[in-house]
């Protein structure tokens, strides 16, 4: 059985970019969603409860019909739109849907040394 790829180093991540800033020494989550939005309401709380039970994650919620031209600045045409950013500010992934596993792998992603 083959090893699974090493995980690359924060430097070797694009760098958040844009209007929005993840916390720095924490893994940042970025939520685009919308109140209207099933599988938001349904990933929403599992967000939150993620952060709450981790000091070390800092959630972000953007309301995409508040804040239109940040949805369109960072690409978010479906929702959830959500974006794992690491300690130092570098992009793990991008998740779209309520997809709790993919989430939690960007998480551990992010939180790889």
């Amino acid at each position: 059985r083959s090893k699974p790829a090493t995980i690359p180093a924060s430097s070797s991540r694009p760098q958040a970019e844009g209007s929005i800033r993840p916390e720095h020494g924490k893994i940042t989550i970025v939520d685009f969603y919308a109140d209207w939005c099933g599988p938001c309401r349904r990933i929403g709380p599992v967000l939150e409860q993620i952060a709450a039970a981790n000091p070390n994650i800092a959630l972000q919620k953007v309301n995409v019909d508040k804040h239109p031209d940040l949805a369109k600045e960072y690409h978010a045409t479906a929702i959830p739109h959500i974006i794992i950013y690491d300690r130092n500010g570098g992009e793990v992934d991008t998740v779209i849907g309520a997809n709790e596993p993919l989430v939690r792998h960007a998480i551990e992603l992010a939180d790889a040394k």
